[in-house]
């Protein structure tokens, strides 16, 4: 962004405290294998093309592909190679850990995380979006993981019957890492079993919704404040991935105080372009704040 650097800052002076920063160290990809030439190949999938090996791997969940980089040097050095895997590992590797951690891979395909990994707009309102919620793998902006009802999951306490656990057991959810999380900084000891909103009110079950009902109804939200809105958020650059570049976005030096209308809110973020379109909406800045045009 190089004619709106002085316009612009890359980082806030505080943490919004999300899963990536609660993470332990990761294991899985600080692999046992030494680096010599496989002496076990893969079985039957080595009859395969590596193209069609490739498509397959692709369709995986993030558990399942993980698990097979798992089974032997030849597997490992085989999703290793594999150009979706190799850019999350390589820009959106607190992805791939914060789902295997919190047990959310199994509804993320590889593909499905490349793919949002190099989607820059978050998925509610359009603006550029340096989180991925991955309970079900979406680009969200602050203002939206941190407003929008859909990013607020639930949580059911209490006993359930068994087709209730049933129907619950097939739809996203995470279990909790403990912590600290939000802007508010808010402590989290306990694991908690929390479910994907949507899916939760999309299921259709009567005994779900009436449940669902319950909840929502004795739910206190606080917003940014609210410590359930962090647990599943992680930040991740947007990758461009035919140039093979990155961009985390920036802030607005005009709106740097501002808290009121979202178009000059100042936990909005930009990439280049709708930096651009933003100095066009709310005009140039001076002194440091928006000059009507």
């Amino acid at each position: 962004m190089d004619t709106h650097e002085a316009l612009t800052y890359p980082r806030l002076n505080f943490k919004d405290n999300t899963l990536d920063e609660n993470l332990p160290p990761a294991r899985l990809f600080g692999h046992a294998f030494d680096v010599n030439e496989p002496e076990v190949d893969l079985g039957s999938l080595n009859l395969l093309p590596l193209e069609l090996l490739y498509s397959v791997m692709a369709s995986l969940d993030l558990c399942s592909i993980s698990t097979l980089r798992m089974v032997n040097r030849q597997s490992l050095m085989t999703v290793d190679t594999f150009p979706p895997f190799k850019c999350i590992i390589k820009h959106a590797h607190p992805a791939l850990h914060g789902a295997l951690m919190i047990h959310s891979a199994k509804w993320i395909t590889c593909e499905k995380l490349f793919r949002i990994i190099c989607t820059s707009e978050c998925e509610s309102c359009g603006d550029f979006a340096g989180y991925v919620y991955l309970i079900t793998c979406k680009r969200v902006c602050f203002l939206c993981l941190s407003q929008d009802d859909k990013y607020l999951p639930y949580t059911f306490t209490g006993r359930k019957s068994r087709a209730f656990s049933r129907i619950l057991d097939i739809l996203p959810h995470m279990r909790s890492i403990s912590g600290i999380y939000s802007p508010n900084e808010k402590q989290e000891s306990r694991q908690l079993c929390l479910w994907d909103r949507e899916s939760v009110q999309q299921c259709g079950d009567l005994e779900v919704m009436k449940r669902v009902g319950r909840v929502a109804s004795k739910a206190f939200d606080g917003k940014s404040g609210n410590k359930l809105r962090f647990m599943a958020i992680v930040e991740a650059p947007v990758l461009d991935h035919q140039t093979g570049k990155t961009e985390s976005g920036v802030y607005c030096s005009g709106c740097r105080d501002s808290t009121g209308q979202r178009s000059q809110h100042f936990r909005r973020r930009y990439s280049s372009k709708t930096f651009v379109s933003h100095i066009k909406e709310c005009g140039s800045i001076t002194g440091g704040k928006h000059q009507n045009q």
